[in-house]
């Protein structure tokens, strides 16, 4: 009868994390959409357009070791419940920069966003790969993360038309506001409508019933003063994650810029239809990719994908049109496995509790996320659009090394 309950809620956790990479996928996607958006509204650079990004991932270097410590120290519920807290809290700011009719304004509320995602970041990994079995656990993330794709998918398709529509048509005729408010007026629906959904969301993860898997393991001396800074396969793992998160975001961020300087014939308003394919190629590789790893090894999968997304990158950049476009958005594909694998093999062999601590360190590495994408900002107003896919291209290179140490460290017996 225990067991019993004790394997419901594992389910019930799993649905839990599932709905949780969703909501993170809709959240980190709608980014995509913003950068356009803003910079058409505000007349921005590509290099303030995308401070949207630096600001996003800045919160996850400042906010997500002290989250982990925060979950060691508590629970992987508490996590869930704050994240969801203060990024319902940061999605409902959005009507006070709007009011304050400031691009910096809407900055600060996209980092209060931002660090309640930390803390779904921080526990949506280690929690979904110890709810099962460990011989399956990389196959388990690339599935949980498929909910993330779906998010990051959806989320464009049906918000992005709606956010992009004001912009290059009339404005609407508001009295007391200004042209910039009244372009960036169509964000207020979308991020109430989520602000509100979120508050829900903790609202009923705090009472769900979850196994606390760090409860267990804080009972064990030996995990408990036990440190994540011992693993060389965790810290080069969250180099990898660095580069790999830049080069996510960087791509997502300028597909849509990408389209307009290949000069695609299609209608503003639907030129997110692009960062729908970008992720939608991740969505279908992660819904694939546990399969595919009943075949191939995950440190194989990794080196693959890394090579594969850089040949992409390199034949797009030398097509036009519609066609380059179309190559790079496809560069989704080869990403959809690698965060969940570069995650999984970091996390290896380590316990609950020192697997929290990782996860921040991990986390913390995604700040990549702002440093990636200015870089290829930088490079795009000096050089052109092009330069910037270069810097994606360096970074697949990166990640392929990781692939290749992880293979390495398998053979000499140490990893899995």
């Amino acid at each position: 009868m225990i067991g019993s309950f004790v394997v419901t809620t594992k389910y019930v956790a799993l649905v839990a994390i599932a709905v949780l990479f969703f909501m993170m996928g809709v959240l980190t996607s709608l980014n995509d959409v913003l950068i356009p958006h803003l910079k058409a509204v505000f007349g921005l650079s590509y290099f303030q357009a995308l401070l949207i990004q630096v600001v996003w991932f800045l919160a996850y270097m400042v906010n997500s070791y002290p989250c982990g410590k925060v979950v060691r120290q508590t629970s992987y519920r508490t996590g869930m419940v704050s994240g969801y807290l203060i990024a319902g809290l940061g999605c409902l700011l959005f009507l006070l920069a709007w009011y304050l009719d400031n691009y910096y304004a809407f900055l600060i509320t996209l980092f209060v966003v931002a660090s309640g995602i930390s803390f779904l970041q921080v526990v949506s990994s280690p929690y979904g790969a110890a709810l099962g079995d460990p011989s399956i656990e990389h196959q388990r993330l690339v599935f949980l993360h498929a909910f993330f794709a779906l998010g990051t998918t959806v989320a464009p398709m049906v918000a992005g038309p709606a956010i992009l529509d004001s912009v290059g048509t009339e404005r609407l005729n508001i009295g007391f506001a200004s042209e910039a408010q009244q372009g960036a007026m169509t964000l207020l629906m979308p991020y109430g409508v989520l602000g509100l959904l979120l508050l829900v969301l903790a609202l009923v993860n705090s009472v769900l019933p979850m196994p606390d898997l760090i409860a267990e393991d804080r009972l064990d001396g030996v995990s408990a003063n036990d440190s994540a800074w011992r693993y060389p396969h965790t810290i080069f793992g969250a180099v990898a994650v660095f580069f790999y998160v830049g080069t996510e975001v960087l791509l997502g961020s300028f597909i849509i810029n990408y389209a307009l300087f290949e000069q695609v014939k299609l209608p503003y308003s639907e030129l997110s239809l692009f960062v729908s394919l970008y992720w939608g190629g991740m969505l279908i590789g992660r819904v694939s990719g546990p399969f595919v790893m009943k075949y191939v090894r995950s440190d194989y999968l990794l080196i693959i994908s890394g090579l594969g997304a850089c040949f992409l990158l390199v034949v797009g950049m030398t097509n036009h049109g519609l066609m380059a476009v179309l190559i790079v958005a496809l560069v989704g594909l080869f990403n959809s496995t690698m965060f969940p694998v570069i995650y999984g093999l970091a996390m290896k062999g380590l316990s609950p509790m020192v697997a929290t601590q990782a996860s921040g360190i991990v986390t913390t590495a995604i700040v990549g996320g702002a440093v990636i994408p200015l870089a290829g900002g930088i490079a795009a107003d000096l050089w052109g659009i092009k330069s910037a896919l270069c810097c994606s291209a360096f970074c697949y290179l990166i990640i392929s090394t990781y692939g290749f140490f992880s293979l390495r460290r398998r053979t000499l017996g140490e990893g899995e």
